[in-house]
């Protein structure tokens, strides 16, 4: 099983940069950054198998972010920016990449409330959800070779945005290509 995205990502950053690109999945869906962090269950097992391999690792696509926002707890919330930045420099140091860059797909666009048609009549995000997308725009403004893309101005509303997935593969891999 493969992620749609990443593979549409490849696919658009080997054209863009003429030379072939390797894809390593290290995915978890419905995680909170906490089980990225050092000592969490995603860090030891996902990044683990990756620092055990010693693979070099030349960049990163994150997205992350849809778990705090939902569960509304405002401790992680309050502390998220901080904690992302920190886990991006760890990924860093872990990979011995001080340079390596990160692109982070800006939370999309996501309604509580969907028609059955699979479009948003009407759009009431969780509360969270634009304090999640602030601090992902603070840490790639503050970090060397982060890069955000904003997905929530055409995304449907699905928490899933499945129709969407080609449109942010190329988008990453734009910014991806800008960043090498």
């Amino acid at each position: 099983k493969f992620s749609a995205v990443a593979g549409e990502f490849a696919a658009t950053l080997s054209r863009l940069q003429r030379r072939p690109v390797r894809i390593i999945a290290a995915a978890v869906g419905g995680s909170d950054l906490a089980c990225w962090e050092r000592g969490g269950d995603c860090y030891e097992d996902q990044l683990g198998r990756l620092r055990a391999a010693h693979l070099r690792i030349v960049g990163v696509i994150w997205w992350q972010g849809e778990t705090e926002a939902i569960i509304q707890d405002p401790a992680p919330i309050s502390t998220y920016a901080t904690r992302l930045g920190c886990f991006f420099q760890l990924l860093r140091s872990d990979f011995h990449a001080p340079e390596m860059p990160v692109v982070v797909v800006g939370l999309q666009r996501y309604c509580e409330e969907m028609s059955e048609g699979g479009m948003a009549t009407s759009c009431d995000e969780p509360s969270d959800w634009q304090r999640i997308r602030v601090a992902q725009r603070a840490v790639a403004a503050t970090l060397p070779r982060v890069a955000l893309v904003d997905v929530s101005g055409f995304t449907s509303g699905d928490l899933h945005p499945i129709r969407q997935y080609s449109s942010i593969a190329r988008l990453l891999a734009e910014q991806a290509a800008k960043l090498q």
